[in-house]
């Protein structure tokens, strides 16, 4: 969906003049905005004609909104060397994900939607801190604008970089049916 511009945006972030960097961010973040129109506009239609659960399909959906806004913050964070903000948003996320988790799986007992939810949760605080965090920092360089001519380098960039993305994808999600495969359930 993102179709990896998180990727460009470190690429043409890093070692880039503020005011460059900030047009890479900027076009990154409109990229993910035009790609949250699509997967919404997709999302709804898929809820319409196939009858999903519509509280899950949403929750999914926005988590991928939240995942494609976190992952161009998180690599422009590294490409304008904030690794401490890199870090605590990994530390975050995961403190909210596992607090979440007890809450709503083990006290609440709200099966795949508490799980859903939790995960939701802990990307809108990471979020939230990341965006606070980027654009502190991003106010002391310089104002945000898009640039047409750096979407088009950018995408040129990542496009051929979503078959890697994809087969990683398959490699971490197939481990799991091998270990079932050869140890079972248990």
């Amino acid at each position: 969906v993102s179709l990896s511009i998180f990727d460009a945006v470190f690429r043409f972030s890093m070692g880039a003049s503020p005011k460059v960097c900030a047009e890479y961010l900027q076009t990154g973040l409109s990229f993910s905005f035009l790609a949250t129109i699509a997967i919404s506009i997709f999302g709804a239609v898929f809820i319409l004609l196939f009858e999903f659960d519509y509280l899950n399909t949403v929750i999914f959906i926005l988590i991928l909104i939240c995942q494609m806004f976190i992952s161009v913050l998180q690599q422009f964070a590294r490409a304008i060397d904030k690794i401490s903000v890199f870090s605590i948003s990994s530390l975050l996320y995961t403190f909210v994900y596992l607090a979440g988790n007890i809450i709503l799986l083990v006290v609440f007992r709200c099966g795949i939607s508490g799980y859903l939810l939790s995960y939701l949760i802990a990307n809108f605080v990471t979020l939230f801190y990341l965006g606070i965090s980027i654009f502190l920092h991003m106010e002391k360089c310089t104002r945000l604008r898009f640039s047409l001519s750096h979407l088009n380098e950018m995408l040129r960039y990542c496009v051929p970089l979503i078959p890697n993305a994809l087969l990683w994808w398959v490699i971490t999600a197939s481990d799991r049916f091998f270990v079932y495969l050869l140890c079972g359930a248990d």
